[in-house]
């Protein structure tokens, strides 16, 4: 059956395995929470052929011929005259007559080759021939192997390709657009902001005990120079100076007081960026508080509303109240 169209495949397999050594390389759906702990991780793209149409129409008929550019009896001139006559050489001399006694002489005798190209080439890849394929590959399969083959399936994160080829007639790779774009939005989502000196963060906590203040973040406070520190880089080491809610329970509309250490030193520890759940935090007033407390800000609360993570309704006691 003749066809315009034919295929266009993004991976040379059906399933190509890779690795995702940063959370990024995942799928936006398939990506962790911002700070969560990530171990590189494998995944299978599952990619298949896409229809394109190349041709509106089928060609009619067989393309021009172009004018000669070659006089053949003067090539077999040339060769008698470069090729010496003699015994050895007769074999030559009879091969060469024999090319140039099939080649057409005119315009008319070319329109008549037999050799000239027909639109008939078979396309690539048969339906019928993959499916046969497919089916002796599974086939080929001992139950060992189809087993294995499930178990590391199971444990690895399976990939969609989206079909992304366009060709303004049957394909229009909104697939392949939607997915870029869904992709453009959640890197831009992930993209930090820089810190300010001196400025407090919100922090993601992540507990070993069971008991005593469990408030998914604590508020700390950012050195008064970065140096030459990137703290857009999620992977960057920031030193803060931590802070504690009172009483021990811990409210985020409650007192935060500085984090003791021994010797009346407040407690100073070294976090990754991407830890950093919220920046820019606020409180009721710019100093501290009589006791030296603070209070968060209004809009620091209503925005800790707004993170999933920070689970305010269970940690505060004004939640009903910052609609």
């Amino acid at each position: 059956m003749q066809t315009t169209s034919t295929f266009f495949q993004k991976y040379q397999q059906e399933h190509f395995l890779d690795v995702a050594i940063d959370p990024n390389e995942l799928a936006p759906a398939d990506r962790p929470e911002p700070g969560a702990k990530y171990l590189p991780q494998t995944y299978l793209i599952h990619s298949t052929p896409e229809a394109i149409t190349v041709l509106k129409t089928l060609p009619v008929g067989k393309p021009a011929v172009k004018e000669f550019e070659h006089d053949y009896p003067k090539v077999l001139e040339n060769i008698k005259v470069n090729l010496a006559s003699h015994s050895l050489n007769q074999p030559l001399h009879a091969e060469w007559e024999a090319f140039i006694a099939s080649r057409p002489k005119t315009i008319e005798e070319a329109r008549a080759c037999t050799s000239l190209p027909k639109w008939n080439w078979p396309m690539r890849p048969s339906a019928a021939v993959a499916g046969a394929a497919a089916a002796a590959a599974v086939n080929d399969l001992s139950a060992p192997r189809r087993a294995a083959m499930r178990a590391a399936v199971a444990a690895t994160t399976v990939v969609e390709q989206p079909r992304t080829v366009s060709d303004g007639l049957t394909a229009d790779g909104a697939e392949g657009r939607a997915a870029r774009e869904e992709r453009t939005r959640a890197d831009q989502e992930r993209t930090l902001l820089p810190l300010e000196p001196n400025s407090f963060v919100m922090v993601r906590m992540n507990y070993t005990n069971a008991g005593g203040c469990q408030i998914p973040l604590l508020l700390a406070q950012c050195p008064a120079d970065f140096g030459r520190l990137d703290t857009t880089n999620p992977k960057s080491m920031i030193n803060l100076l931590w802070w504690e809610p009172k009483p021990g329970v811990g409210r985020y509309d409650g007192d935060w007081q500085k984090w003791m250490a021994s010797r009346g030193v407040q407690c100073e520890e070294a976090v990754e960026r991407e830890a950093i759940a919220l920046a820019r935090v606020g409180f009721t007033r710019v100093a501290e508080l009589a006791g030296g407390f603070r209070k968060l800000g209004k809009p620091t609360r209503r925005s800790l509303l707004g993170l999933e993570q920070a689970k305010y309704g269970e940690y505060s006691n004004d939640s009903g109240q910052l609609g």
